[in-house]
């Protein structure tokens, strides 16, 4: 569990895939919506809120448009296929988010008119999750296409142990 430490870790500072107050707010039941205060556990999360501060004043000296994503469950593995052999258990699989879902989101930002700063969640639309993707919805016009429901995965399972199967 992320909010356990591991053994010469912070409490959360084991969880570096989760958006910006994703592993601070792991414990908490809280729907993780965009204006959610960030609670960075770790100088990676730290670094992503730094950026997301940079460009709201960015936009404040230049008048131009910043958007930023709070990105998803990303694998390197070909194919992006979730499952239960992704890190973090049932959290990290509900934060996942497809490269056809990404590459939407990216374009859709890239797109958008009128948006002069908006921070935004970016997952595929997962059954369950807690991150609300409804302002990514409503302000650039994101339609998931993907999504995935959780496996929880039994006490003691390795990665290794569950076959990988594509959800469509």
């Amino acid at each position: 569990m992320c909010c356990e430490p591991r053994k010469g870790t912070a409490p959360g500072g084991s969880c570096s895939r989760a958006p910006i107050g994703g592993c601070g707010h792991r414990c908490s039941d809280a729907r993780l919506t965009p204006d959610l205060a960030a609670w960075p556990v770790n100088p990676y999360g730290a670094s992503k809120l730094s950026i997301e501060r940079a460009g709201r004043d960015w936009v404040e000296r230049t008048g131009r448009s910043f958007i930023a994503f709070r990105i998803g469950y990303c694998q390197h593995a070909p194919g992006n296929i979730p499952g239960p052999h992704m890190d973090h258990g049932v959290w990290g699989q509900q934060m996942w988010l497809s490269d056809r879902d990404l590459c939407q989101g990216m374009e859709r930002a890239v797109m958008a008119h009128d948006v002069r700063f908006a921070i935004l969640n970016l997952m595929s639309d997962n059954p369950g999750m807690r991150w609300d993707i409804e302002a990514t919805r409503r302000v650039i016009g994101y339609r998931p296409q993907d999504g995935h429901v959780a496996v929880n995965t039994p006490d003691g399972a390795t990665r290794n142990e569950w076959p990988v199967r594509p959800v469509r």
